[in-house]
């Protein structure tokens, strides 16, 4: 009995320890799926392909980027003279309240040397499309352009009123290696601005302006002034106004005892002489200041003022049977309303 307890337990040992030896020899005598199945010649697996090309490194990428702006830069080369050429061809859609203008125009550069390669842009509006190019020189490149323009609008003289059209032109890709000078400009002899007539010479010049980095660079400037028609600008704008100051004058004659129809006259006139001035403000775009024309209407307002303040004077005079105090209330208006008239109109036509 003693030796049989001792037996049991000794093959229980004996057959815990060969188990996993055998099932180690079956795991080895399996094949992987994966295994069975040989890869195909010239065929690359996708981790070997991926080994076999290097990752681009930063500092390689990095190196690249900065040789192509490198390429684009321009080359350093002796200062260039652009002399520059422009002929307008036609001005239109000229919109006060914008204060912008359509142009088209010819421009002609003309190149001392090479390179001669311009690249002008417009510092005063931009470019409508693609310029249609003309010539192709080495030294002349000619152009048709068409433009969108910002003017320098000015309504403090209304209704003489004088404006500046500007075709402002900069080097965009080498100013620093690029000089402008002026040539020559013109105006077409059909151009033509409706309302509106042109100085007899266009102005032309190059200033320096600040490039943004410190450094200066040439502008050319092809400036046109236009104004308009004196004589038409009177009819339209202050004959109006006279007639109405006449027709008011004629009180200034009738004496104190007809200060009924003295009054009335005068009382009437100022209310046309209003919705004239609306009228007027009306077709102008809104601005911040007064025009000539608002001082010769406010001028106008003070000698109507003027006019009445006298009427209700001597009217009041005739109430009270003062015909002594009427008469010379009567001559005093006479010479102080057309004096006080005269003298506001003087002083806003010169200011």
């Amino acid at each position: 009995m003693k030796r049989l307890a001792l037996v049991v337990p000794a093959l229980l040992a004996f057959g815990l320890a060969v188990t996993p030896a055998y099932a180690g020899d079956d795991k080895a005598d399996e094949k992987p799926a994966a295994a069975e199945k040989a890869p195909e010649k010239g065929v690359e697996k996708p981790a070997e392909k991926a080994a076999e090309k290097p990752a681009e490194k930063p500092a390689e990428h990095a190196e690249k980027k900065n040789g192509d702006e490198e390429d684009e830069a321009p080359a350093k080369h002796d200062l260039v003279t652009y002399t520059i050429d422009v002929s307008v061809q036609s001005l239109a859609k000229f919109d006060l309240g914008q204060g912008t203008v359509s142009a088209e125009f010819l421009l002609e550069v003309n190149c001392d040397k090479e390179p001669c390669d311009p690249h002008l842009e417009l510092t005063n509006g931009k470019f409508s499309g693609k310029p249609d190019v003309l010539s192709r020189d080495p030294l002349h490149k000619q152009m048709r352009v068409k433009a969108d323009l910002e003017a320098d609008i000015d309504l403090s003289a209304f209704p003489y009123d004088m404006h500046t059209l500007r075709i402002d032109l900069v080097e965009g890709k080498d100013a620093k290696q690029v000089k402008l000078k002026v040539g020559e400009g013109s105006i077409g002899e059909k151009v033509k601005l409706a309302g509106w007539e042109f100085d007899k010479e266009p102005g032309m010049g190059v200033e320096q302006i600040d490039a943004g980095d410190k450094d200066k660079q040439d502008e050319f400037s092809f400036t046109i002034g236009i104004h308009r028609p004196k004589l038409q600008q009177s009819f339209k704008s202050l004959v109006p106004v006279l007639f109405m100051l006449l027709v008011a004058a004629t009180g200034l004659f009738l004496r104190p005892k007809s200060i009924g129809p003295r009054f009335a006259a005068s009382t009437g006139g100022i209310v046309p002489l209003v919705m004239f001035h609306v009228g007027q403000i009306a077709s102008l775009p809104a601005v911040g200041y007064l025009t000539r024309l608002d001082k010769i209407m406010i001028a106008s307002y003070l000698a109507f003022v003027a006019h009445i303040t006298f009427n209700v004077l001597i009217l009041r005079s005739e109430e009270v049977k003062t015909e002594e105090r009427s008469m010379k209330l009567h001559k005093t208006a006479a010479v102080v309303v057309p004096v006080v008239a005269i003298a506001l109109w003087a002083i806003a036509m010169l200011s």
